[in-house]
């Protein structure tokens, strides 16, 4: 092929060329250090606080309630473990606390509970249903006098579930109104709406790199008087909670590619949602045993993750590769070579399904003649594999 087709658009998304032309001067003229007393580092801490106020319009929060961190990971674990830390310093003791999450999150969610539960943390870890949902009643049912915080993320980054999560956090505030309620939302904003006060969330996690914005950049969403420590220790950027000369250039990429995002995500989000489910539709055409996993309806609308049982679907990643497409088999965060796709694992309970998934994300620019050379090239590689499997 003369052109690839970029198909992991839920790994990373390529920056928007009005993203990048709107930090370039950041970059090349106005280089200040925002904490510094003088001209240059008082126009980079009006261009930073801009950004703030820019993120913050779009999710309904105040700005002092926004803090960037360098990505999802950083800010997921800053607003689990930051929570517990800030609870402590209040007088609670690590046993007296409980944690409530899901076991399909994101593996930077489930390491940083299990970094907590090695202190001492109690933890319950919430199934999915069959179709790949975290129900709000499975989520009452593991509720104690000692919970504290509920961590469910907003889009499952595999399999691209959407969560009910204004009626998980219904469940939870009736249960008590002090338990903190957590989303990752990274795969949310380039199709879904993140105004905080809709999701019913109190601190919400989101990443530059997957709506169009700059890598290397996040955002813990923070409503007040949800109770947080640093977890990284230094000077007292970002309200305290994250330390080190902010990066302005990337803070105002960030904001404008969420603004972005957010003014168009019901257009884009209906357009991709029909060219995925044509393409859905010519691969179950065209293949022979191959199954969907998640819910068909309740999913994100460029999310398309299939298993092949009884093929490798290592092999079909690395052939559509050769062929121009790239595709991935499981979250890339997740580097465990071989051993499939937890996620799948867990919803389905069928370890052949797991070990043969692929997950196909499409993004704003794909047209349908790519989306039939793509299902074309995918016969092929199974085909391939069909003929040659003892």
């Amino acid at each position: 092929m003369s052109k690839r087709v970029y198909l992991d658009y839920a790994s990373a998304m390529p920056t928007k060329k009005s993203v990048f032309s709107a930090m370039r001067p950041h970059i090349l003229n106005f280089f200040g250090n925002p904490g510094a007393n003088h001209q240059e580092g008082r126009e980079a801490k009006e261009a930073l606080e801009k950004a703030r106020s820019d993120v913050a319009d779009v999710v309904k929060v105040k700005k002092e309630e926004v803090i960037f961190t360098s990505g999802a990971t950083e800010a997921n674990t800053l607003a689990i473990l930051g929570h517990i830390e800030g609870l402590r310093q209040q007088g609670r003791t690590y046993k007296d606390m409980h944690v409530v999450t899901s076991a399909i999150e994101h593996v930077n969610v489930l390491k940083s509970i299990e970094a907590l539960k090695e202190k001492g943390v109690l933890v319950s870890i919430v199934f999915p249903n069959e179709e790949g949902i975290i129900t709000p009643e499975s989520v009452k049912e593991v509720l104690t006098n000692k919970t504290v915080l509920v961590s469910v993320q907003y889009v499952n980054s595999e399999i691209g579930t959407i969560m009910p999560l204004r009626k998980i956090k219904q469940k939870v505030s009736e249960f008590n109104k002090e338990i903190a309620v957590h989303t990752d939302a990274a795969q949310a904003a380039l199709f879904l709406p993140v105004l905080i006060e809709s999701i019913g969330v109190d601190m919400m996690v989101l990443d530059g790199q997957k709506f169009g914005g700059p890598r290397g950049i996040g955002a813990l969403i923070k409503k007040r008087p949800v109770a947080l420590a640093p977890i990284l220790f230094g000077g007292g950027q970002e309200g305290g909670m994250r330390p080190g000369t902010e990066n302005v250039a990337l803070a105002v990429g960030f904001a404008h590619a969420l603004v972005d995002a957010q003014e168009n995500h019901e257009k884009v989000g209906e357009e991709i949602t029909m060219l995925r489910n044509w393409t859905l539709n010519e691969i179950e055409k065209e293949i022979k045993n191959v199954h969907l996993n998640g819910d068909k309806i309740k999913r994100v609308a460029n999310n398309i993750n299939i298993s092949f049982p009884g093929r490798d679907s290592e092999y079909l990643a690395a052939f559509l590769d050769k062929k121009g497409y790239a595709v991935s088999t499981k979250i890339t965060c997740d580097s465990g070579a071989g051993e499939g796709s937890d996620v799948v694992r867990v919803v389905t309970g069928d370890e052949e399904k797991a070990l043969s998934t692929l997950r196909i994300t499409l993004g704003p620019d794909h047209t349908k003649q790519q989306m039939r050379g793509f299902v074309k090239a995918l016969k092929e590689g199974v085909e391939f594999l069909d003929e040659h499997t003892i």
